[in-house]
C-alpha cells in the first residue's frame, strides 16, 4: 500500500488523472487524489473541496427543523 508521496510521485497517477490540483480556500493550492473509478458521463474532477469543520452545522440544523433561536442556544451552551 503507497502512502501519499508515493502515490503523488507516481507518473502513472498524474497521466491517469488521478490527481488534480485544487485551491482549498484556507490551504492554497493542493493535490488530491480522484476516485479511479470512470463513468460514461461522469467526470474525475472533484467538484469543491471538503467542508471545513463545523461549516454546514447551521445549515444541516436548519434543515433538521431547529430555528434559529435553538441553534443560537447550543451556540450559547458550547454544543455547537
Amino acid at each position: 500500500v503507497n502512502d501519499y508521496a508515493a502515490v503523488a510521485a507516481d507518473p502513472h497517477n498524474t497521466i491517469n488523472g488521478y490527481l488534480h490540483d485544487i485551491e482549498h480556500p484556507e490551504y492554497g493550492p493542493m493535490k488530491i487524489v480522484v476516485t479511479p473509478i470512470e463513468l460514461s458521463d461522469t467526470p474525475l474532477e472533484p467538484s469543491a473541496t471538503a467542508p471545513e469543520l463545523g461549516q454546514d452545522t447551521e445549515l444541516v440544523l436548519i434543515e433538521a427543523g431547529y430555528d434559529w433561536a435553538a441553534i443560537g442556544a447550543l451556540r450559547e451552551s458550547g454544543a455547537i
